[in-house]
């Protein structure tokens, strides 16, 4: 394994990775070029577009597909081949935090996984050899507030299920009662960020709140609401613009 202790370099965002599951995530995300991108396929068939952001820093967004393989996979072949400066992964998500409504905006300042075990001796969650909470590149959440966009910091838990049952909701709140933010990709993308000595940060636009109501149903409806989606994936784009 890599030295993992080497710091990381956050005095460049020239080269961003933009990281997201689904291309429905991503078509929102394309105001971000500051001119219509290429499109590109990987070698492993990962599609993605290439260009500029608005500020000229290279941008390459991502699709990876759902889960946490293929968000390690794509990413680590988008590293290869991209050389970023930063990663960020951005996508919607469902909270289980009565805090937190759909349509709220969550700023990562820790990810981890909420469906690992590797014995008693380790805390749940945490993959032997790494860290439990990944790092975030912190200097980021600084930028954001300069952005007057409203957004709530807090924790991000991933895992590879859509959340649907009461014992699930009470498990993962007892064992994370700090995450804002529920999804399939990001400490996947967090540990692949951290084996490479990458600064990442994690954006999450809350869908649904699964344990207040059908999670699915309101996942389904968030696509639905074009007016609704596209005024929060704006605010989103001005949270990404002020890096």
């Amino acid at each position: 394994m890599m030295d993992t202790n080497k710091p990381y370099n956050m005095e460049s965002a020239d080269r961003i990775l933009l990281v997201a599951a689904m291309p429905k995530e991503a078509q929102e995300l394309l105001p971000l070029f500051s001119e219509p991108p290429k499109k590109e396929v990987s070698p492993l068939g990962f599609e993605g577009w290439k260009g500029t952001t608005h500020k000229g820093q290279s941008l390459l967004l991502l699709t990876t597909g759902i889960g946490k393989v293929s968000a390690a996979v794509a990413t680590t072949e988008a590293i290869r081949l991209f050389s970023p400066t930063l990663i960020l992964n951005v996508g919607v998500s469902g909270t289980l935090s009565l805090s937190v409504e759909r349509g709220d905006i969550v700023v990562a300042n820790w990810v981890c996984y909420h469906d690992v075990y590797c014995g008693a001796e380790i805390p749940y969650g945490q993959v032997q050899g790494y860290p439990l909470r990944y790092p975030i590149a912190t200097p980021l959440i600084e930028k954001f507030k300069g952005s007057e966009v409203a957004f709530l910091l807090g924790g991000v838990a991933c895992g590879d299920r859509f959340l649907s049952s009461p014992s699930e909701f009470s498990f993962i709140k007892s064992n994370f009662p700090e995450a804002l933010a529920l999804d399939m990709e990001s400490a996947a993308v967090a540990q692949t960020a951290y084996i490479h000595h990458l600064p990442m940060m994690v954006i999450r636009l809350i869908s649904d709140t699964p344990d207040r109501a059908d999670g699915y149903a309101q996942y389904c409806q968030f696509w639905r609401e074009k007016a609704f989606r596209t005024e929060r994936f704006a605010a989103v784009h001005q949270l990404i613009n002020a890096i």
